[in-house]
């Protein structure tokens, strides 16, 4: 049985400045059913939440720009097979 591969790749950096590239956070997937994304700040704060696989984080909580810094993100996701899985890392905002 050769079952379908997955992918997700969630970059390290963004910056949201307005100049069109590289402006926000997203992940890009392949055979990802569904998705939920939880962005938190240094003081484990959360910033942002989305269930949308197409999601993307502008740098602003509250409509307020955040600061450069780094910030943490969690991703659990569905795959269209059914496989559950987690993935956690950081994202760095530059301006």
């Amino acid at each position: 049985t050769i079952l379908e591969e997955y992918y997700i790749y969630v970059p390290n950096s963004f910056t949201p400045n307005d100049n069109r590239i590289n402006d926000g956070f997203k992940a890009s997937t392949i055979n990802i059913e569904s998705l939920i994304v939880t962005i938190y700040d240094r003081w484990g704060e959360r910033i942002f939440k989305s269930e949308d696989v197409n999601f993307i984080w502008d740098g602003t909580y509250h409509g307020a720009l955040m600061q450069d810094g780094t910030y943490t993100y969690k991703i659990n996701y569905i795959t269209r097979r059914g496989i559950e899985g987690k993935l956690v890392g950081h994202v760095n905002l530059l301006r």
